[in-house]
């Protein structure tokens, strides 16, 4: 590995630990392979991210769960047919859903860090 490179992705993950390889490779201008290659076996970093698990969901959330996959399976069945007889829910679903979330907690995180 070469040194330069090493020493620009370390002080670009000192900056912003949630980046991707991708962004990194640009900023650098070296290949995504390289720079995960460095951020493993270089810096010993391992990427750490959030995960949408549903058998840690609550009880309100298993029933939404469950409502939307009805709600998907009639979609699927009806198409716009559908659309003429749902209510919404919980408007206040909506206004806390962050397709990002995901990404903006995704972090590189060193290789003995807690999972």
């Amino acid at each position: 590995m070469d040194v330069h490179h090493t020493e620009q992705v370390k002080s670009i993950l000192e900056h912003t630990h949630s980046i991707s390889c991708t962004a990194v490779a640009a900023e650098v201008r070296i290949s995504t392979a390289s720079v995960y290659c460095i951020l493993t076996s270089s810096l010993g970093r391992r990427k750490v991210c959030t995960k949408w698990i549903p058998h840690v969901l609550n009880d309100y959330q298993t029933a939404m769960r469950v409502l939307a996959t009805n709600h998907q399976h009639c979609w699927r069945n009806e198409g716009s047919a559908f659309l003429d007889h749902i209510l919404m829910v919980d408007e206040s679903l909506l206004q806390s859903f962050d397709p990002h979330m995901k990404q903006q907690n995704a972090e590189w995180l060193a290789r003995m860090s807690p999972r």
